[in-house]
């Protein structure tokens, strides 16, 4: 048996360490807002194959490169910007996820809708304005920013969570609203956004009996589908609003007509 041949040149520890701080910091920067939850891990584990990943949450993200507390950003605004620069590599920030959300059973008539509203506002309209202001200020040129929106919220009624319906249908106007920024355009940037089916989710399990839903969007399928639009696929235009149906196992991908 012939013995395998020996390399011709093996670097000095020192020397790949370098290299491989070299490699990593030649990779772009992805920014997830909500990098904790059932979406935001997933987009987290599948952007992380190919660019660095800062997830912006309350909770760190395992599958992340860097964690920031989203709180301690978000107190004030002129601290988010400031405390992104300062963990931010040099090669730019190539795209922006906002993944973070929440959903609960509400109705109008109830003595928590006003409460509820609140909660809603701060787990789905907080993150995603946020995220828009750090698109504004920190994409790259060419870059996109990828909001996560409601396809029930947005194809409504929704009656029997009409807080999260309003709260979702907001974040659906801000990007749309970003997109027709003449600076956000000058930049030659993307806003886009998404609306997904039902997510699997634990909250949105729970809700299940209530929506009277049985089929649940699985959080990987969106994430891949972000990972090939970032990696050279072709990727909806600026102020695109991206319908994500599932059936049958499959993620079926349209716009609204």
């Amino acid at each position: 048996q012939t013995p395998n041949p020996k390399p011709l040149f093996t670097p000095p520890s020192s020397l790949r360490s370098k290299l491989i701080n070299f490699l990593v910091e030649m990779k772009r920067d992805v920014l997830v807002f909500g990098g904790s939850g059932a979406l935001g891990s997933a987009v987290c584990r599948a952007l992380g194959r190919s660019h660095r990943v800062i997830s912006i949450d309350s909770s760190p993200s395992p599958f992340a490169d860097s964690n920031l507390d989203f709180q301690s950003l978000s107190s004030d605004s002129t601290h988010l910007i400031p405390g992104l620069k300062a963990i931010l590599g040099s090669s730019g920030v190539e795209a922006i996820v906002s993944a973070g959300g929440a959903a609960e059973a509400c109705r109008l008539g109830e003595p928590e809708a006003v409460a509820s509203l609140r909660r809603m506002n701060a787990a789905n309209l907080s993150p995603a304005l946020a995220a828009a202001h750090a698109a504004a200020k920190l994409l790259s040129p060419g870059g996109k920013i990828f909001f996560t929106g409601s396809l029930e919220a947005f194809e409504g009624p929704c009656p029997l969570w009409v807080t999260h319906a309003l709260a979702k249908n907001s974040v659906h106007s801000l990007a749309l609203q970003l997109a027709k920024d003449a600076d956000f355009q000058s930049k030659d940037l993307r806003s886009i956004c998404l609306l997904p089916a039902l997510l699997d989710t634990p909250e949105n399990r729970a809700l299940l009996e209530i929506i009277g839903k049985k089929e649940l969007l699985p959080p990987e399928l969106v994430a891949e589908m972000l990972s090939n639009w970032l990696g050279g696929a072709a990727c909806p235009v600026n102020g695109a609003l991206v319908k994500l149906g599932f059936a049958n196992g499959f993620l079926q991908v349209s716009s609204p007509e």
